[in-house]
């Protein structure tokens, strides 16, 4: 056991010094040369945070043991890989987008856990009396909000609908009426075409927030005027 250790500390030592050996090249450096041994200096760190958390398999201490300078060894190999690291900087940058399309409210950024939880179902808003995010859906303009609307004070010839979210937290369907996994609901003056049984699916981008604004109910009745003598459905 005692020998085995030795051995992780004797890369580790060896690691340790080339990385020095490395920085104080750098120190040496114009600025501008400095910048461009950036990406190397953080790579070649973290291989050596890597050996200092006994990550390594004995077979692969002793492999390393064989090279003079494992360290750049590491890091010549990481370049040439197949797999690269701008892959997983892009599927970072997929999912944090996610969790900002998932916040619901444009310009605040909500934490995670909040993603996919509708707010307190209890409550039904009084159109006539909420400011609400302009949105569009499905390329029609429309009035959103977190909470239920009270249908019975939405003026004649506008509609109510109601999101579901995915079990991930992105809207995935429109209905009249969602009863559980609520995202949110809207207000259109056009009438939305659902399928048979009452449902439509959507894509997580059919719902747009665009700018960010907000708007009344009688500021969008102004700008979109319900059909002349044409009643239609909540």
């Amino acid at each position: 056991m005692a020998q085995t250790m030795d051995m992780y500390e004797q890369l580790y030592n060896r690691m340790s010094q080339e990385y020095a050996n490395f920085l104080e090249d750098l120190g040496q450096m114009p600025v501008s040369e400095v910048i461009n041994h950036a990406y190397e200096k953080v790579f070649k760190e973290d291989f050596l945070l890597s050996v200092d958390n006994e990550n390594l398999s004995l077979g692969s201490v002793k492999s390393l043991l064989t090279l003079q300078c494992p360290l750049d060894r590491l890091y010549q190999d990481w370049l040439n890989r197949d797999y690269s690291y701008m892959d997983l900087l892009r599927d970072s940058i997929a999912e944090s987008a996610k969790t900002v399309r998932s916040s619901l409210m444009v310009g605040q950024e909500i934490p995670p856990k909040r993603r996919g939880k509708s707010a307190d179902q209890t409550i039904r808003l009084n159109a006539m009396a909420e400011d609400f995010d302009e949105v569009t859906i499905l390329e029609k303009p429309a009035l959103f909000t977190l909470l239920r609307i009270d249908r019975s004070t939405v003026p004649n010839g506008y509609h109510v609908y109601e999101i579901r979210h995915d079990d991930e937290g992105d809207p995935a369907q429109l209905a009249k009426s969602v009863l559980v996994n609520h995202f949110g609901s809207l207000i259109t003056r056009s009438e939305i075409k659902l399928s048979a049984d009452g449902c439509l699916d959507i894509e997580y981008d059919a719902l747009n927030f665009g700018e960010g604004t907000y708007s009344s109910m009688t500021d969008f009745m102004d700008r979109f005027p319900a059909k002349a003598n044409k009643h239609l459905e909540r």
